[in-house]
């Protein structure tokens, strides 16, 4: 929208309907316009794109409110409704989805092959007993410990080419039940 041209399109048909004109409307109460001839027909283009763009974003913000309004109102309704059941109660329900510290316990609990530790590297253990790379390490993987955020050290990735990628932590978010990468190297 930077980019966009100053004004908007006004189109007239001349010749009885047969031809279109083209008019470059800048000035407000102006209801004529600058006559665009059809060799700067990219011009007219421009402006016309500009309004089209300018009536996209206005119906996109109104579709995001409501979607954001929409996952408000959802939100926590259905994991909270087995949540709010007694224990006894909730030993003999199959919930619609997992409560959070069960999807946590199984997500973390995925069996991989991490990268081997050279034989002379030094050894560094986090407070869940795991072996890391480096004392920031450490301090990373006890504050996510520390602070209940699911995490996986040094699993591996496949990306799109078909390469093995090891990112230092996955951190799991709980809420979104996305994924995302850390990466302790830029922290250093």
């Amino acid at each position: 929208m930077k980019k966009a041209p100053e004004g908007h399109l006004r189109i007239a048909q001349a010749h009885g309907g047969r031809k279109l004109q083209y008019y470059n409307i800048t000035d407000r109460g102006d209801t004529r316009g600058t006559y665009i001839p059809h060799s700067q027909l990219q011009f007219a283009r421009q402006l016309v794109q500009k309004q089209y763009d300018q009536n996209l974003i206005k119906i996109l913000r109104r579709q995001i409110t409501a979607i954001e309004g929409l996952l408000a109102a959802a939100g926590p309704q259905i994991p909270a409704l087995y949540e709010t059941q007694c224990r006894a109660r909730r030993l003999l329900i199959t919930p619609a989805t997992l409560p959070d510290e069960q999807y946590a316990e199984l997500w973390r609990n995925v069996k991989c092959h991490p990268r081997p530790f050279a034989p002379d590297a030094p050894e560094f253990f986090t407070a869940r007993g795991e072996r890391v790379r480096s004392k920031s390490e450490v301090i990373i993987a006890d504050s996510l410990y520390r602070h209940k955020i699911p995490y996986r050290y040094e699993f591996p990735l496949e990306l799109k080419n078909g390469d093995i990628y090891h990112p230092d932590f996955l951190c799991l978010n709980l809420r979104t039940r996305q994924v995302e990468v850390l990466i302790t190297e830029f922290l250093k």
